[in-house]
């Protein structure tokens, strides 16, 4: 049975696999400002989070919010270029997730976003939540 660990590692090996993903994160929603920051300002950002998860007919369904990023070069006109290029990104990494049978929700809304960082810096790109299945062996747990 895979785990949240082993949902992390999916996702880092298509960041690794596709050349336009520069870095990859993962963590609370409350840390991704302190993630953001340590990152050495290559971009765009791999970012995932899962806060909640449900036992379905057997099988625990991760939300997994997915979100690909970039600062913007020059101004907030760039805005539109940056979601374009994030767009592409969570698209491929949604159709390798749905690849190897791990995406349950085959019906996925992206939304674009953009804001100023406290820094100045302006920050575009999109989010999406991925419903990931894992199996349970439905076995009581020896201690």
């Amino acid at each position: 049975m895979i785990d949240w660990y082993n949902i992390i590692n999916e996702f880092e090996q298509v960041a690794n696999d596709n050349p336009f993903i520069k870095k990859f994160g993962f963590g609370r929603k409350e840390s991704k400002q302190e993630l953001f920051d340590s990152f050495d300002k290559k971009f765009p950002i791999l970012y995932i989070n899962s806060d909640t998860f449900n036992f379905n007919e057997g099988a625990f369904v991760y939300s997994v919010n997915t979100d690909v990023f970039s600062i913007l070069k020059d101004s907030q006109e760039d805005a539109d270029k940056v979601i374009s290029d994030c767009n592409a990104i969570i698209i491929d990494v949604i159709n390798q997730m749905y690849n190897k049978d791990l995406l349950v929700n085959t019906n996925v809304t992206i939304t674009p976003y953009h804001w100023q960082e406290e820094s100045g810096e302006l920050v575009a790109g999109v989010t999406a939540t991925l419903e990931i299945e894992v199996a349970n062996n439905n076995a009581n747990c020896n201690y």
